[in-house]
């Protein structure tokens, strides 16, 4: 096949001239790319011959081909072309490539290439430098690392940097104790060893800000820096880094200045500079001179000024971004119940973006729990034993769970006390959580008789958020959740039991997927051993519908209370001899548009007609 590409390359491909095959130590490198074969030739653009090769990757045509221009500067400073000459002509996610067409396929990539090229000449695609400003930042020559937490705020701030002991790379953050909270997670305290801290600057660009990166193999003068951040920043911002870089500095310090800057697609590029070993300019007039002007005020001194590259980690930047999700940061949710639904809940509402839950559960975790529990077997058992504290004993879920997440995302809040690791009717009774401050309450217990009291319970009380049941059936053939308390709509858990009928009917949920009168408990080694059958997929299925209900609450776009349930695979519930309900033979498309037709006229608890 090879054979059949190079010649249609050579004789077909349109505007290609002067075309040969590179030997092996010709060929670009390009990550971790292995070509099979690589072309050199001429193209003509805007009047003006540069040299485009064409390399096909081994693997090729599951691979989209890969085009260089030699050299990288041939046309300019422009936008798509990094220091290796790589054009970027089209991005890989999601990109389907006709892999029976490979002539096809190099002529398309080919004309995508020369379109982008001929932009870049022109300046249509200019602002696409700007907006991937980071991108063009990090291939500069002689670049400083640093990670940073550091909040970007629109405020000029002093901030801290960490130099550890063991690792690597420093750290940036607001205070240090932003930076030590995070590092404990993050690397490790045993890893991290001794910290030195140095001061340094955040400075902010403001909106409007247009200026590109400096072009590869070359960087800003400390002149030019200070310029640009004259010229961009805002009259207050101004006076106060006017005020801080009064200070002098010494020959040994090292300053870091960490800049943001606002782009045209909404998003902010962040990027810093790092001046050291500073120096008089002239050895004869000031040689004995220890002190300098901060480089921000004036340049009376020489000193290494490179770029620093900053590997983010703040909470703007990897929290989940964008739409009505920003609402959920600032929500409160409290969950009770955190077991095998409830824990998969409580992760994915952190992962969502809740920072603030409650979690509430008397059980501890056993061992026999851990194969459809979010927890493992490295939760058994407190910390504190592990590191010779205390003694030993299971370890409670809501403990489990608060480490497990607090350890995993950083910026989440999970609060547990010790009165929390009680029954739900104690902690209701003794009046120890104010749920009126909550946003949406939880209940992921699978004790239906508790569910009601506690449903009966919310509704009794004036000013109670909306709350979500959710439960799990038997062998996997369903889970539902139901809203109720919301916006002042009726609606509630007690319609499900409440036949409109016949109100002497025996209690049974009309929303299951199983015939009424049935027992589905097993037990593995007597009465203390019985459980529900079901798996972990059948958990987080049902976790999922709870926590997309309770995402749409919390940012108003659930505006009454439905009832939506997941179907599964009824064939090992029939073959244990059990019987399936005719709730269960509804489409998926008719639970769906049902959801909001369970509700009940007289159910005692929300009916309009209760009582009659």
């Amino acid at each position: 096949m090879l054979k059949l590409i190079e010649e249609y390359i050579r004789n077909s491909l349109p505007y290609y001239k002067n075309v040969k095959v590179l030997n092996e130590n010709e060929y670009p490198k390009y990550k971790d790319h292995v070509f099979s074969l690589v072309m050199e030739g001429k193209v003509t653009l805007e009047g003006q011959s540069v040299t485009i090769q064409i390399a096909l990757d081994k693997h090729f045509p599951l691979y989209k081909p890969l085009f260089f221009l030699k050299p990288y500067d041939a046309l300019g400073f422009i936008a798509h072309v990094d220091s290796s000459g790589f054009i970027c002509y089209i991005h890989d996610e999601g990109l389907l490539i006709d892999t029976n067409n490979v002539t096809g396929i190099i002529e398309e990539a080919f004309d995508k290439v020369l379109k982008t090229l001929k932009d870049g000449i022109n300046g249509i695609n200019r602002k696409d430098i700007q907006n991937e400003f980071e991108s063009y930042w990090s291939h500069l020559d002689n670049t400083f690392l640093i990670e940073s937490n550091i909040e970007l705020t629109n405020n000029v701030k002093k901030i801290k940097v960490a130099k550890f002991e063991n690792y690597p790379y420093y750290f940036a953050g607001d205070s240090i104790s932003d930076i030590m909270n995070y590092c404990y997670k993050y690397i490790g305290k045993t890893r991290m060893g001794k910290p030195i801290f140095i001061d340094a600057l955040y400075i902010p660009l403001r909106e409007g800000t247009d200026i590109i990166p400096p072009s590869y193999g070359t960087f800003w003068t400390m002149k030019k820096f200070r310029h640009i951040i004259y010229k961009n920043v805002t009259s207050s911002n101004k006076k106060i880094i006017e005020h801080i870089v009064k200070h002098k500095v010494r020959s040994s310090d090292v300053l870091i200045v960490l800049v943001s800057i606002p782009l045209l697609n909404g998003n902010k590029a962040f990027i810093g500079v790092k001046y050291s070993n500073f120096s008089a300019i002239k050895q004869g007039a000031n040689k004995r001179t220890e002190y300098f002007s901060h480089p921000l005020y004036k340049t009376d001194a020489k000193c290494k000024f490179v770029p620093v590259r900053i590997v983010r980690h703040d909470k703007g930047y990897i929290m989940p971004r964008g739409g009505g999700i920003n609402l959920l940061t600032s929500k409160k949710v409290a969950l009770i119940g955190c077991g095998s639904v409830g824990g998969y809940i409580a992760v994915e509402l952190a992962k969502a973006g809740v920072q603030n839950i409650t979690l509430i559960d008397q059980d501890t975790l056993m061992q026999e729990n851990v194969y459809r529990h979010t927890l493992g077997v490295n939760s058994l058992i407190p910390e504190r034993y592990k590191n010779n504290e205390g003694t030993v004993k299971f370890h409670s879920k809501i403990l489990g769970l608060k480490r497990e997440i607090e350890e995993k995302l950083p910026y989440t809040n999970i609060e547990v006390l010790p009165e929390y690791i009680d029954r739900i009717e104690n902690i209701i009774s003794n009046n120890i959580v104010d749920f009126w401050k909550y946003d949406l309450v939880i209940v992921a217990i699978g004790n239906p008789t508790i569910e009601l009291y506690i449903n009966e319970y919310f509704h009794k009380k004036n000013g109670m958020p909306p709350v979500i049941f959710t439960w799990l059936e038997a062998y996997g053939i369903g889970g539902h959740a139901i809203l109720t308390n919301n916006n002042n709509k009726n609606g509630c858990l007690k319609c499900l039991y409440t036949d409109p009928f016949d109100k002497q009917a025996p209690l049974y949920n009309r929303a299951s997927f199983a015939a009424a009168g049935q027992f589905f408990a097993k037990q593995i080694s007597g009465c203390g051993s019985v459980y529900m059958p079901y798996g972990s997929i059948d958990s987080m299925q049902t976790a999922i519908v709870a926590t997309r209900l309770a995402i749409d609450v919390l940012i108003g776009k659930e505006k009454d209370n439905p009832i939506l349930s997941w179907k599964g695979n009824a064939d090992l519930f029939l073959d244990n001899g059990f019987k399936l309900s005719e709730y269960y033979f509804l489409t998926n498309e008719n639970l769906f548009n049902s959801r909001y037709l369970y509700k009940n006229d007289f159910c005692d608890i929300c009916g309009n007609l209760k009582g009659v």
